[in-house]
């Protein structure tokens, strides 16, 4: 009760204990909490963990990364970035912009793109969960601030703490890339834009789940992959592979 209620004092908890039919004196309450190292009702309301955080902004939080792209072209392979942000309320993702050089002037342009009044992904969230990546500039956060969303720099080395954006980099690398011959940056960019549809099921939250099903009538959607939306971008790159390998 004191870790899931952080306001509650050691009264309430005798008052709640009482009403389940426990009977017990705030002091050995008191005693109870100090066994398990849990702070009395001041001190635990001063502090939130961060999965309460999380929890409590979900709806206006959004997480973003980067991740990068092996693309075969005339040159041999090219490094590409990709820049997302994944809504933690919906799992939603939008894929901001793919550059070989993410320079500051490319970020800067990123977050005027985002905090659009009309189109931006981020008018409506409050905050960005990031790492301490360089490309997230000063720049950049500042473009942001400047349309009310707040970044979060991320401590080091702590990849959990924007968990939702590292699955589904995960799940882009293990359940996408492998499925397609990325030639040249036309097939790379076709295919990438794919990639959000593609994972939309595999990636929303059980609320927006229900929502799908209720809206195929009680049916459940079906696998994205049983409907090759890569297929495309596949077939045109497998025929320039085969050309240029021959």
């Amino acid at each position: 009760m004191a870790s899931e209620n952080p306001g509650w004092g050691y009264d309430r908890i005798v008052g709640a204990l009482s009403n389940l039919g426990q009977k017990l004196s705030d002091q050995s309450v008191g005693n109870i909490l100090r066994r398990h190292g849990i702070p009395p009702a001041p001190k635990r309301s001063g502090s939130t963990a961060w999965k309460d955080f999380i929890a409590a902004h979900m709806a206006v939080l959004a997480g973003a990364d980067f991740f990068t792209v092996e693309v075969l072209t005339w040159r041999g392979l090219t490094t590409y970035y990709v820049l997302f942000f994944l809504h933690l309320e919906s799992r939603r993702v939008s894929l901001a912009g793919i550059t070989r050089h993410p320079t500051e002037e490319w970020m800067r342009q990123m977050g005027r793109n985002v905090i659009d009044e009309t189109s931006g992904y981020l008018h409506q969230q409050r905050y960005v969960l990031h790492d301490r990546d360089t490309k997230f500039c000063e720049e950049f956060r500042e473009t942001l601030a400047a349309g009310g969303v707040k970044c979060l720099r991320l401590p080091a080395l702590s990849p959990n703490l924007n968990a939702f954006a590292e699955r589904w980099v995960r799940s882009v690398k293990e359940e996408c890339l492998p499925k397609v011959i990325l030639f040249g940056e036309g097939s790379f960019e076709e295919s990438a834009n794919s990639i959000p549809g593609a994972l939309s099921q595999r990636t929303e939250s059980p609320r927006e789940r229900e929502r799908s099903v209720i809206s195929e009538g009680g049916r459940a959607p079906k696998d994205p992959w049983t409907i090759d939306r890569l297929s495309r971008a596949t077939r045109r790159s497998q025929k320039c592979y085969y050309r240029w390998s021959a």
